[in-house]
């Protein structure tokens, strides 16, 4: 119905437990591309701030060039980190933006957009790692500047949205990988079940079916195979 809405279709399924990463990072470079270019017209033509506007719009300009390098020559690790890297430094940029120009509040709001980033395009591991130097660099500026640019009360919700909001988007990725494994296990279990009878443990006419007579090595060559049929053969069991 909305073709368009495709381009937020990670493809997570059981073949993919990570989906696609690098389309979510290419989304995220857009997005903060976009950002940038905003920030950068609204300080040039707008609030007339053109030395910080021209300081984006060259930052956007690197972001771009950057995205086209890593995507091509550098592998999905690197390039997801690299992503994951330039999002810290921005939100950090824009932090320490909302400082200088005393709208902390509105800044803050933007905060919360990269422990989510972080722990998506990287793991638990080296999202939490992220998150927490992260977390401590913006709670020991902003403790330092209580009584100067923010209040206790602001601090605290500053420290507490990020804490609590980091703590909620790390229960979802262990949850989503838990609940992953889970599933390939109990898809593991149904594939046993259905290729091997329970009695003898032996492949059934399914692992043959799928198995033996779609397989292209076999297509080429002559086959033999003979399926007997022993009649009380449950008594020859107990035996």
């Amino acid at each position: 119905m909305f073709p368009y809405l495709q381009i937020f279709n990670f493809g997570f399924n059981i073949d993919n437990p990570r989906y696609n990463l690098v389309k979510l990072a290419i989304l995220c470079n857009a997005l903060m591309i976009s950002v940038v270019l905003f920030f950068s017209f609204t300080n040039i033509f707008l609030i007339q701030n053109k030395n910080i506007g021209y300081i984006a719009l060259l930052l956007a300009l690197s972001l771009v060039i950057s995205l086209v390098f890593l995507k091509k020559y550098t592998s999905v690790k690197i390039f997801l980190l690299s992503t994951t890297l330039f999002l810290f430094f921005l939100s950090l940029a824009y932090y320490f933006y909302g400082f200088t120009e005393h709208k902390i509040y509105f800044s803050s709001i933007w905060l919360l957009f990269f422990p989510l980033v972080a722990f998506l395009l990287n793991g638990l591991k080296i999202g939490q790692t992220f998150t927490s130097v992260y977390i401590f660099i913006i709670i020991f500026h902003a403790y330092n500047k209580i009584g100067t640019y923010i209040t206790r009360v602001e601090f605290l919700n500053i420290l507490i949205g990020l804490i609590v909001f980091s703590m909620l988007v790390y229960l979802f990725e262990y949850s989503r990988k838990e609940a992953f494994e889970k599933m390939l296990l109990s898809i593991q279990k149904l594939e046993t079940i259905s290729n091997i009878d329970e009695l003898t443990q032996l492949y059934n006419r399914h692992f043959l079916k799928n198995n033996i007579l779609k397989n292209e090595q076999f297509k080429r060559k002559p086959l033999l195979f003979c399926i007997s049929d022993i009649d009380n053969f449950k008594e020859y069991i107990a035996i």
